[in-house]
């Protein structure tokens, strides 16, 4: 099931996700980190050995595809920011 969230501190290492971003701007690909305040990830690309860093005010969407280990356990509810 896929999952859209503004609010990166829903997202764990070793998610799958896809992020769009402006500008036609799409990747998908693993989280390899979450910064504690949940403002940035690190995501490595499908196929790529480099990773993007991807900002809260990026304006990116980010889904979540398949939940890591780290998240397998936690609720799937619909998340994101209020509003």
């Amino acid at each position: 099931m896929v999952k859209r969230t503004d609010d990166f501190a829903q997202i764990v290492r070793g998610d799958v996700v896809t992020v769009d971003g402006p500008d036609d701007f799409k990747l998908t690909g693993v989280v390899e980190d979450v910064s504690p305040d949940g403002s940035v990830m690190w995501v490595r690309e499908d196929g790529v050995h480099t990773r993007r860093m991807i900002h809260v005010t990026d304006g990116a969407e980010v889904r979540r595809q398949h939940a890591g280990e780290a998240s397998a356990s936690r609720s799937l509810e619909p998340f994101g920011l209020p509003g």
